[in-house]
Formats: structure tokens, sequence, C-alpha cells
């Protein structure tokens, strides 16, 4: 042991000199650049790298004592360019494959939604909500052009799910504008609920997914 302690003295100078890399900065990056084989591996057990990316990232801001550093200057711009490209394709995988790999898509939905959970109290959350919103619109396209929409529903109805269940969920959707008064002392319900859905941001699009499965059901 002695020895060893030793020789990584000798070597502690050259070591100083190398730039340190950041587990859950080269995870992200090592994922968003891999192709073919060694992408598909990581997509079979996205949930333990999402764990340890998002373990990572907790620990780094703990031994760094950026706990109470605005969430905007937490982490390095590149990084969060990495996480936003990951997500990107990640949303894209599950709109493209949800009916040749069901098991895969299913299991890679909820741990895409799970680890941006997790983001909600690691990230700025706009940039989170920004990420949620990428989902969506991955998701929304391919709804137009699917034969099965309500696997991709129900997909969808999930990932909010999981994502709605965090623990600052209230806070997370307190009104984020004030509302403007109303033009009439008794204004519509349908007109006070656009209102209160424009100025939220998980209940809206919640509110939104429920209401589409209503009316994909047959009267």
């Amino acid at each position: 042991m002695s020895a060893f302690v030793g020789s990584t003295s000798l070597l502690a100078p050259s070591l100083k000199q190398m730039p340190r890399k950041l587990l859950h900065e080269e995870l992200a990056l090592q994922w968003v650049v891999s192709t073919s084989v060694v992408r598909e591996a990581a997509l079979q057990q996205a949930w333990f790298f999402f764990q340890l990316m998002g373990k990572s990232m907790a620990h780094h801001l703990f031994l760094t004592s950026k706990l109470d550093v605005p969430r905007r200057q937490r982490f390095p711009d590149r990084f969060v360019d990495d996480i936003a490209a990951l997500v990107c394709a990640i949303s894209a995988d599950i709109a493209s494959r949800h009916q040749k790999d069901v098991e895969l898509v299913e299991r890679l939905n909820n741990s895409l939604a799970f680890f941006l959970n997790d983001l909600l109290s690691l990230l700025d959350r706009g940039f989170v909500f920004n990420l949620i919103r990428t989902y969506y619109k991955q998701i929304s396209n391919k709804l137009h052009t699917t034969q099965n929409p309500s696997s991709l529903v129900a997909l969808r109805l999930d990932f909010m799910r999981i994502v709605c269940s965090h623990e600052h969920y209230v806070t997370l959707n307190l009104p984020c504008a004030t509302f403007s008064p109303p033009s009439s002392p008794s204004p519509s319900t349908s007109s006070t609920t656009s209102q209160v859905l424009k100025h939220t941001r998980l209940p809206c699009v919640y509110i939104s997914q429920r209401s589409a499965v209503i009316d994909m059901e047959p009267s």
C-alpha cells in the first residue's frame, strides 16, 4: 500500500496537469456521439446510465458546494447542450420505435421521465421544461403519421405521470405570471380554464393529454 502511495505521489505533478473529466459530463458526451452497437447497448440499459448520471451530478454539486449556486450556473454550457441533444435523440427513438420495440420503448420512456424528474431538482427548471417540450413535440409529430396513435398517447401519459410525481409539483406549477382580470363579471368556464393553463406548465400538458385520450375514446 505504501509503495502504491509513493508511486502515485511521484506521478502527482503530471496528473495535476491533466484536465479532470467528470463522470456525468463524459457519460452524456459519449452517449450522444455513440453509434450502432454501442448506442443500442446504452439504450438497453438506459435506466442505469440515467441514474448514474443523475447521482454523479448531485454528488458533484455537493462536493463543490454548488447546491446554493443559481441553477443556471451549476453546470457548463457544453454539458447542458449534451443533455439537450441526448433527450432529443432518445425522444426520437421512442417516437420511431414504439411499434417494433414495444418493451424497450416502454422502459426507455419511463427511464427518460424519471431522469427529467431528477433534473428538476438539479438544473434550471425552465431548461428542463424545454426538454419536456422537446419530448412532447417529438411524440406529437409522430402521432399524425402513425397507424396506432393510442400507444403513443399511452406512452406520453405515462411520461407525464412520472414527471408530475416530483416532490415539489405544487411549487413547480404556481402561475408564472399574474392573471389579467376578466373582461366580464362572469367569464365562461372555457376562457378561465384557457387562461389558467396559459400560465402553468405541467398541468397544461397533462390536462391536454387527458383531453386527447377522452377525444379518442369511441362515443
